[in-house]
């Protein structure tokens, strides 16, 4: 059981914080548990973020001040509450911001407005004028709260100030609007590059999909063995069935097909890929439970070219009618060409 007796040096932003530490560690059950793996667990509790790492304490001390040093220089990052250290472990809390996903969540199943997308590039700007240097910069990294059109950092152990030499370069960025990809025309995508300051923005584009195609290809064995074997970040397995992880459907929105996992493996791969498509939700050895596919409409031949050049890039020819609007955007309706990449399993 973890008590805060095994923590012997706190440092509080408020000292009066300290007589709330008792009422949060009472929280951390396996119910408020959200995220775990072998060096580090993540609690919510009603106001907080409660971070702890098996290993050093080391860490979690950099990643508070870092978020003290981020608060002062301007740059919105998650607000610390106390840090600990152990003989073996540390541990963070942080206050959690109300009605927040991280970016990376709201991506998958929304599409942004133009005032998130402008939002995002004020943001951008922010931190590139106050020389953040971020090593871990994704969109897995960045809170956003949809009411209020803010976005914030987390996970900023890696967050610094530094000289504008050494801070993220426009790459950096690059790489975080095209993880926003997946639900972006070609010509909002082309004008969120020109933003960042790219002179050729097509050409910018095709060299940044054929990067990220290279990238999935080249880690695709360790990826397809951690989602068959049920590993956190993808899927979950129970008896002989894979289930996908965070997956915001429900068994009233599929319908069963005759099928096998390598629809699961196809349906991760597209995700990681951030094409849209009519998404698994299980998958077992001969059945699989696919999105039922409503209120479909052709989309346009321009918008149609352009995903089917994103998918080309990958691998994978299609027709223009694989293609359809649903629920309001466009998306791959038939996913047997990527299927038939993983018939071999």
């Amino acid at each position: 059981m973890i008590t805060p007796g095994i923590f012997h040096h706190w440092q509080f932003v408020r000292s009066a914080f300290a007589g709330e530490i008792p009422g949060i560690f009472r929280q951390l059950t396996e119910e408020n548990l959200v995220k775990a793996n072998l060096v580090r667990k993540v609690w919510r509790t009603g106001d907080h973020f409660v971070k702890i790492d098996f290993r050093s304490g080391r860490a979690l001390f950099q990643e508070y001040s870092n978020c003290r040093r981020l608060a002062k220089a301007g740059i919105p990052a998650v607000q610390p509450e106390a840090v600990g250290i152990g003989k073996e472990c540390g541990i963070l809390i942080t206050k959690r911001e109300r009605d927040c996903l991280d970016l990376s969540e709201y991506l998958r199943t929304s599409t942004p407005t133009e005032l998130e997308l402008e939002k995002l590039l004020e943001f951008i700007s922010l931190c590139r004028e106050k020389h953040l240097r971020h090593t871990d910069l994704h969109s897995g990294n960045i809170l956003f709260q949809p009411q209020s059109c803010r976005y914030m950092l987390v996970d900023v152990r890696d967050a610094k100030i530094v000289p504008a030499i050494f801070a993220s370069s426009r790459d950096t960025y690059l790489h975080l609007l095209f993880e926003c990809r997946k639900n972006l025309s070609r010509s909002v995508l082309l004008k969120l590059i020109s933003r960042l300051g790219y002179r050729d923005p097509e050409k910018v584009c095709r060299k940044q999909l054929l990067r990220a195609s290279r990238f999935l290809w080249k880690n695709w064995p360790k990826r397809q063995k951690q989602i068959l074997s049920g590993y956190h970040k993808f899927t979950r397995l129970e008896a002989s069935t894979l289930y996908a992880a965070k997956s915001r459907l429900t068994p009233d929105d599929c319908e069963i097909e005759n099928n096998s996992r390598q629809a699961m493996l196809a349906h991760i791969f597209l995700e990681l890929a951030h094409i849209p498509h009519l998404e698994v939700y299980c998958a077992s050895a001969g059945q699989v439970l696919r999105e039922k596919a409503v209120d479909l409409h052709p989309a346009e031949p321009e918008e149609i070219a352009d995903y089917q050049m994103r998918l080309k890039i990958l691998g994978f020819d299609s027709r223009p009618e694989d293609w359809q609007i649903h629920r309001n955007r466009i998306t791959l309706v038939n996913c047997r060409n990527v299927e038939n990449q993983f018939k071999d399993l």
